[in-house]
């Protein structure tokens, strides 16, 4: 991962640097800027290198532009300079937003729909059944330590188990990409 752009986001991640050189680029972010309506300037010409099988963390104090860039990645909202590419995306012939997971900060569950609801929607938008969704629901429920609350609305779950359903949620589908948004500190 290369960023340069805000002094305040910066990276960290867990590959060597030969390791990372010899991997193509999964996103770019290049010269990217955000300012938003009502004039607040989110991103100035940031940019950002992932490649495949990184894990990358941006790091830095709340507003400083974080989860913006997350949301310009994943396509939930336009840059108002500079560009994002996807050059993998463009070579399968793909949109670059059909194999993204995106989990928000703050807890983005259906207060109307079960835990097994809410996890199974992304299956559902993309057009799989209830009988195929189920083993991948419960392997997803599983693999954060929510089995046994498929039943469960997310009013009736601790605010840990409420965060934990947005994982699955996402694990739930086939993604080459994940993206989380969480605050650190007090």
């Amino acid at each position: 991962m290369q960023a340069s752009g805000n002094a305040d986001v910066t990276g960290s991640l867990l590959a060597s640097d030969a390791v990372r050189a010899a991997r193509a680029p999964l996103v770019r972010m290049e010269h990217v800027d955000k300012v938003y309506a009502n004039g607040v300037q989110a991103l100035r010409r940031f940019d950002l290198t992932v490649g495949e099988h990184e894990f990358v963390s941006l790091l830095g104090p709340s507003g400083c532009g974080k989860s913006t860039a997350l949301r310009l990645i994943a396509g939930l909202g336009p840059v108002s300079a500079g560009r994002v590419v996807w050059p993998q995306a463009h070579e399968r012939g793909i949109r670059p937003r059909d194999d993204i997971g995106f989990v928000f900060q703050e807890p983005t569950l259906m207060p109307w729909a079960t835990v097994w609801s809410n996890v199974y929607l992304p299956l559902r938008l993309d057009g799989i059944g209830k009988a195929e969704a189920r083993p991948r629901v419960a392997a997803a429920l599983a693999m954060v330590g929510l089995t046994g609350t498929e039943r469960a609305y997310p009013r009736e779950l601790s605010s840990r188990s409420r965060r934990s359903t947005r994982s699955p949620a996402s694990a739930s589908t086939t993604i080459s990409c994940a993206f989380g948004s969480r605050t650190a500190g007090p």
